[in-house]
């Protein structure tokens, strides 16, 4: 059973690692080290984090952080290799701006 926290406020309003098992994972959505977060929770299981919000502006320009989290919950918990989550979208070119990104990658 894993847990994500999309976004950094939540962490002081609601309880993130609620109804996770000790060997849960929990992946945060923050500029803030796992350490930092791991002693601001007691959180003792598997603890992500990431910076998806920036990775989001950097590579899209917005701070629309669903690919970006997706990416870190494929890392955190194994199920399905990034080679094989690239196949079902061949090489789709998205354009943000008057940048063009290629694939998956455009938000990992």
């Amino acid at each position: 059973m894993s847990s994500l926290c999309w976004t950094p406020v939540w962490l002081g309003l609601v309880n993130v690692t609620d109804g996770l098992k000790p060997d849960g994972i929990l992946i945060v959505n923050t500029t803030k080290s796992a350490e930092e977060i791991r002693k601001a929770l007691n959180f003792k299981g598997n603890l992500f984090t990431v910076d998806a919000t920036h990775i989001a502006r950097q590579e899209l320009g917005v701070p629309i952080t669903n690919t970006t989290m997706l990416g870190a919950v494929l890392k955190a918990t194994g199920v399905l290799a990034l080679k094989d989550s690239q196949r079902p979208a061949g090489r789709e070119v998205r354009t943000t701006g008057d940048q063009e990104r290629e694939g998956p990658q455009a938000g990992l």
